[in-house]
């Protein structure tokens, strides 16, 4: 191989990769209503969306909400169903957060019911899967005088929250039954209302329904946090490597990492899926996250549903409704580990045991010490520390820089604005403090290679990785990946043989770039602006892995 195109292939690697996380934003193409009726029809889901969705139907547009209800029920009845009402009292002495509602707003709420949608669809045995999402759209809160909170009828039609999650539903119903087999095993459909305030419609099911759901295996709940995007799997169920397995196995193009079940289940969000996670229940968590600037807003409605991103959650809904109702043998969903798993491109997503994880973490500690000890001699630690203190500094003021924008918008109440300004927002808040960590880092590693010390810069950097590998083992396992894999790349890149180092760094680079470039994405659109410090600080650490191994060999002394 040319001296030429060796110095190219770390480039040419981490173009490569780029390409490959790119993929996975490329979704299916919306199948027409009247394509084969065993696949799933985004045209079709749409249509649902705009009979049931086509106005706010908060609980507390009592007319709005009971003709969506009524439409529903409509339309399991077309597809030959009996749908059963669950009608309970709103268990608001239950709810946390209702203790912090207005006098005026409870005595509203208790003079209501939930009313939950339930369908049956009987297999050969009662192992069950249960499909869920809610039906209930947005309320709106005011400030009480008294610091309460008065809840309001919400503006938001509820189109993809929850109309997305419904309309999959639905129409993987509708394909399930199309197929003409009887299935194997049994399905069970949980349309909830009153999700919107405090989850009480699932409350209510555990309250006065929970034999129903003694022989449900799995549970499958499908949310929205934005209108556009992939369907992301985002939440699990504790000790998930069976039912993540299952998952990955029948469902078409999932994106889906185990970093995100490993924050969610630090946040304090929730989903119909908290209630039932709380009774033991095995469960998987879907949702859109792109423009969430539509998110419990008027712009949640029929005009700005995406067509592709209700393709792509129902592919994977009907494939693992169909795995679920016709596969001969009965998929084990229970386990006691974790599972670790991450999208490398559109169609393929690494995954392996929480122990394999372990076993990963400590080989990459082990060629850190390894490449430590090849390198004692030959660095000055004084400057391998201040190379560490320089990569962090940057990182955490471009960071923090962020952080403080947000806070002054939030404080001159302009948050909101920004907020619903996509291009500004993004551009303010993420685009600008990234690309200013990123010139900050490669300007100083650049001074010193000048200086002759890309020996102590790698050597930081991998050092640094180490460190936060070993962090993310104890606190975020599920994450750790991101830190273990590219700690591994770098040490290994310090190992090999000097004719070899070219092709490591090519390595090294594709890895860099395929782990964090996804992930950078998922974590800006998932987090709230009050957290946009984490995805900058997120991104910006891949920098300095990334530019070490760009630089030519023939120029770089550490590679000498």
């Amino acid at each position: 191989m040319s001296r030429r195109l060796l110095a190219w292939l770390p480039g040419l690697a981490a173009a490569l990769a780029i390409i490959a996380a790119m993929s996975l934003f490329l979704l299916p193409a919306p199948k027409s209503a009247d394509s084969d009726p065993t696949g799933f029809s985004a045209d079709h889901a749409k249509q649902l969306i705009d009979t049931f969705a086509d106005e706010p139907h908060s609980v507390l547009h009592t007319e709005a909400h009971a003709r969506s209800r009524d439409e529903i029920v409509t339309m399991f009845k077309d597809l030959g169903y009996q749908p059963e009402i669950h009608s309970d009292p709103m268990p608001l002495s239950e709810a946390t957060n209702t203790s912090q509602y207005s006098e005026a707003g409870l005595d509203a709420l208790a003079r209501l019911n939930t009313e939950n949608i339930v369908v049956r669809v009987p297999g050969k045995t009662d192992d069950t899967m249960m499909l869920t999402a809610h039906y209930d759209s947005a309320v709106d809160f005011e400030k009480t005088a008294d610091g309460r909170w008065d809840p309001k009828p919400g503006v938001s039609s509820g189109a993809a929250d929850d109309g997305y999650g419904v309309a999959t539903i639905i129409e993987t119903l509708r394909a399930i039954k199309a197929d003409g087999r009887t299935p194997e095993r049994s399905l069970l459909i949980v349309i909830t209302d009153a999700e919107e305030l405090n989850l009480l419609g699932a409350m209510d099911e555990m309250l006065h329904h929970r034999a129903d759901y003694d022989n449900v295996d799995l549970i499958v709940n499908i949310e929205a946090r934005g209108t556009s995007g992939p369907a992301v799997m985002f939440e699990t169920s504790d000790t998930n490597a069976s039912a993540t397995e299952f998952f990955l196995k029948n469902a078409p193009r999932p994106f889906a990492t185990s970093l995100m079940p490993a924050v969610y289940r630090m946040m304090p969000n929730g989903t119909d899926l908290s209630i039932y996670l709380k009774e033991g229940f095995t469960g998987l968590n879907f949702a859109s996250i792109g423009n969430s600037e539509n998110y419990h807003t008027a712009s949640d409605s029929p005009a700005y549903s995406d067509l592709t991103s209700l393709q792509h959650y129902g592919d994977q809904v009907l494939g693992l409704a169909r795995a679920w109702s016709f596969d001969q043998d009965t998929p084990k969903l229970t386990d006691d580990q974790d599972r670790v798993f991450f999208p490398v491109f559109s169609g393929f997503t690494v995954h392996y045991p929480a122990t394999v994880g372990v076993i990963l973490g400590v080989v990459a500690i082990a060629l850190t010490a390894a490449a430590t000890v090849l390198q004692a001699r030959k660095v000055r630690w004084s400057r391998v520390a201040g190379t560490a203190w320089g990569l962090t500094w940057r990182i955490v003021v471009s960071a923090g820089a962020a952080f403080l924008v947000q806070f002054g918008a939030n404080s001159l109440g302009l948050l909101t604005s920004l907020e619903n300004n996509t291009w500004i927002y993004r551009t303010v808040l993420y685009l600008v403090p990234t690309l200013l960590a990123a010139a900050l880092i490669t300007r100083f590693l650049l001074k010193r290679r000048h200086d002759g010390l890309n020996r102590e810069a790698s050597m930081a950097t991998l050092l640094m990785f180490a460190v936060s590998s070993v962090l993310f083992m104890i606190l975020l396992p599920g994450a750790a990946y991101l830190f273990v894999l590219t700690t591994a790349v770098l040490a290994l890149t310090g190992l090999v043989p000097a004719s070899l180092r070219p092709i490591a760094a090519a390595v090294a680079c594709f890895a860099v770039a395929v782990l964090f470039a996804p992930i950078s994405w998922l974590v800006a659109e998932a987090l709230t602006a009050s957290l946009v410090a984490v995805p900058i600080a997120l991104t910006a650490s891949a920098v300095a892995p990334l530019v070490l191994n760009l630089l030519p060999p023939s120029v770089t002394p550490a590679h000498a």
